[in-house]
C-alpha cells in the first residue's frame, strides 16, 4: 500500500496541490513502550515494534530530542535510549529518516520527581543553611520557599541536598523544581524563626505579678527565675507583652530573668529589675477580747505569716485570712489596755499596728438585749417567759414546747431599738449568742432571729440533751428576704436603734415538727472560735 500525503502549493495566486506518495517500508510501527518500573531520568527506555531502523530521532514531549547516535541501541525490532534529565511526563514519538513521514506516537511515560520527605530546620532565617532529605534528589534543578529561590544549592547525593536561605526571605511552602522543569512541595510550612527580645521588666512585689515588654513574647514558653524556678503558667500572653506571677519562693532583690521559646531553647536574659516584698497596711483594729475573734482590716494582708502581741505572744494561725482581712483569735496571756500589735511579712519585715485595746475575758452583759429578767419580751405568739427555777442559769429565761406546723410563730419580741447596743459590734467578727437548753426537736427544726430586716436561722436538734449550751450565730449569716437575700451589711446594723419600729427577736422555723427549749442571755458577743 502507498501512503499518500498532500501539500498546497502557491504559485501567483492560483493554489496546487501536490501528492506525496511514501513508501510503506518506509514508516516505522510501534507495539511496545518499556521501562524500568516507576522510572526517573537516566534510566533506559525501551522501543519496540516493526521498520524502528527506519528512526533517526526519538521525541520526548514537545520538543526534546535525543538523536540516533546517542540510541544505547539500535535495530529494526528495538531501540533503547536513555531518559533525558530534563524529558517531562507524557507522550514519546519517533521520527523516521524520511521527512515525509509524521511523527509516530509511541506511547506515555511517568517518571519519578525530586522530592523531600524532611527539612530541617522547619523555623529558619536569612543565612541559615538547610538540609533537605528525600528521594531522587539528584534530579534538582532548583529550590524555593515561597516566592524566594534558595541559593547556593548543593546536591550531596540523590537523598540529600543543601540550600541557603537569602535575604528577604520569608515563609512559605518549600519547592523543589526539577531538571525537566515539573516541581514537588514539602507537605510541612516552612516558618521563620521568632526569638523573643526582651526591652524591660517591670519591677515586681513576691507573689505579685511583673510584666515583661519585647517581640516575639508569645512564642515563649517558659520563664526562669532565679536560682531554679520555672513558670509556664502566664497571666496574659501577646507579642509584645507577657505577664506572670511573681512566687513565694523567687529570690527578692535586683535580678533577671530569662525567656525560653523554641527558637531560643537556652533562653534570652532581661535586663535587671528588682523583686521586693510588699508591706501590708492596716486600716482599722477594733476593740478585742482575750478569747474572743479580732478583725484586722487593710491591704495586702495575705502577705502577713505571723502577728505579735504584746508582750511578745505569736498567733500564725488565723480564722480567715484574705488581701483585706485577717482574723484570729486573742490568746490567753497578752496585754490588755492599750496596746500595739506587729505584722510579720514573708521576709520578716515587722509593720507595727495603731494602737487600739484588748480587754480581758469578755463580759456579755452590757450587750445582752433579751434576758428575761430586765429585758424581756414585750410580745409573742406561743412559749412563755418562765420564773426564776431549778431550770434556770441565770434568772428568768424563755420556754416553748410546741407541735410546730410550720405556718409562722413569733415567741419573744420588742422593737424600736429598745435595749440594743451596738458599741463596738462588728457584722464581719460578731454574732448573736445565746444560752440554749434543747430538751428536744425533731430533725431538721430551725429557730429565726430578727434584726430589723434581716434574719439568721439556725437549726437547734444538735444540741438535744446537751444541757444549758452558749452557741454563737454570726452576724455574717443574716440575710434579708426572710433570711434568703442578700447578706446584711454594717450600715444596716448600725441603723437598728434610729430605725423606728423595727423589730427584733426570736421566730420558729418553716420546718414543722416537735419541739421543747429553753433559752437565755440573748445579745451581740465576738465571736470566740469559727462557728
Amino acid at each position: 500500500m502507498t501512503t499518500l500525503l498532500s501539500a498546497t502549493l502557491l504559485w501567483g495566486c492560483t493554489p496546487e496541490v501536490v501528492e506525496y506518495k511514501v513508501d510503506p517500508s518506509l514508516v516505522p510501527e510501534v507495539t511496545e513502550l518499556d521501562m524500568v518500573e516507576n522510572g526517573r531520568a537516566g534510566d533506559i527506555l525501551t522501543i519496540s515494534g516493526k521498520k524502528l531502523d527506519q528512526v533517526k530521532e526519538v521525541r520526548f514531549g514537545a520538543q526534546l530530542l535525543v538523536v540516533g547516535e546517542d540510541f544505547v541501541s539500535h535495530s529494526e525490532t528495538d531501540i533503547e535510549v536513555t531518559i533525558p534529565n530534563e524529558a517531562p511526563n507524557g507522550e514519546v514519538y519517533v521520527i523516521a529518516l524520511n521527512d515525509a513521514v509524521p511523527n509516530v506516537l509511541a506511547g506515555e511515560i511517568t517518571l519519578r520527581l525530586p522530592t523531600a520527605t524532611a527539612v530541617s530546620p522547619l523555623r529558619i532565617s536569612a543565612g541559615m543553611t538547610i538540609t533537605i532529605t528525600g528521594t531522587d534528589l539528584d534530579l534538582t534543578a532548583g529550590v524555593s520557599i515561597g516566592t524566594t529561590a534558595l541559593t547556593d544549592v548543593v546536591i550531596v547525593s540523590d537523598t540529600e541536598i543543601t540550600a541557603l536561605c537569602p535575604e528577604g526571605i520569608s515563609a512559605g511552602y518549600l519547592t523543589i523544581t526539577a531538571l525537566n522543569g515539573e516541581e514537588t512541595t514539602f507537605e510541612e510550612p516552612i516558618v521563620m524563626t521568632a526569638v523573643p527580645t526582651i526591652t524591660m521588666v517591670t519591677n515586681a512585689f513576691v507573689r505579685g505579678n511583673a510584666i515583661i515588654v519585647g517581640t516575639n513574647l508569645n512564642m515563649v514558653t517558659e520563664v526562669k527565675l532565679l536560682p531554679s524556678l520555672s513558670i509556664t503558667e502566664f497571666v496574659s500572653q501577646t507579642p509584645t507583652m507577657l505577664e506572670f506571677a511573681i512566687p513565694a519562693e523567687a529570690i527578692t532583690g535586683d535580678v533577671t530573668l530569662f525567656v525560653i521559646s523554641p527558637d531560643a531553647p537556652e533562653g534570652v536574659e532581661s535586663p535587671t529589675f528588682n523583686i521586693s516584698y510588699a508591706l501590708p497596711t492596716i486600716t482599722n483594729i477594733p476593740k478585742g477580747y482575750v478569747g474572743a475573734e479580732l478583725t484586722i482590716t487593710g491591704t495586702l494582708l495575705d502577705y502577713v505569716t505571723k502577728v505579735t502581741f504584746q508582750p511578745s505572744i505569736d498567733v500564725t494561725e488565723f480564722v480567715r485570712q484574705s488581701a483585706t482581712e485577717i482574723a484570729l483569735i486573742v490568746p490567753e496571756g497578752v496585754t490588755t489596755g492599750t496596746v500595739t500589735l506587729t505584722l510579720a511579712t514573708l521576709d520578716l519585715s515587722g509593720i507595727e499596728s495603731p494602737e487600739f485595746t484588748i480587754e480581758g475575758d469578755f463580759n456579755p452583759t452590757p450587750w445582752v438585749f433579751f434576758d428575761f429578767d430586765v429585758k424581756s419580751s414585750w410580745w409573742g405568739d406561743a412559749g412563755s417567759v418562765m420564773p426564776t427555777d431549778a431550770n434556770s442559769i441565770d434568772g428568768a429565761y424563755f420556754e416553748i414546747e410546741r407541735a410546730h406546723d410550720g405556718g409562722w410563730c413569733g415567741l419573744f419580741w420588742r422593737n424600736a431599738g429598745d435595749g440594743l447596743n451596738l458599741t463596738d459590734v462588728v457584722v464581719d467578727s460578731w454574732a448573736v449568742a445565746m444560752e440554749i437548753n434543747v430538751l428536744a426537736a425533731d430533725a431538721g427544726m430551725e429557730v429565726k432571729l430578727r434584726l430589723g430586716d434581716n434574719w439568721g436561722i439556725f437549726t437547734i436538734d444538735q444540741y438535744v440533751g446537751q444541757g444549758w449550751t452558749r452557741i454563737y450565730i454570726p452576724l455574717s449569716s443574716f440575710r434579708d428576704s426572710d433570711g434568703n437575700g442578700e447578706v446584711m451589711v454594717q450600715a444596716e446594723l448600725d441603723g437598728l436603734p434610729t430605725a423606728g419600729t423595727s423589730d427584733f427577736g426570736m421566730a420558729m422555723g418553716s420546718v414543722a415538727g416537735n419541739v421543747h427549749f429553753r433559752v437565755d442571755n440573748i445579745g451581740f458577743a465576738p465571736i470566740p472560735v469559727e462557728p
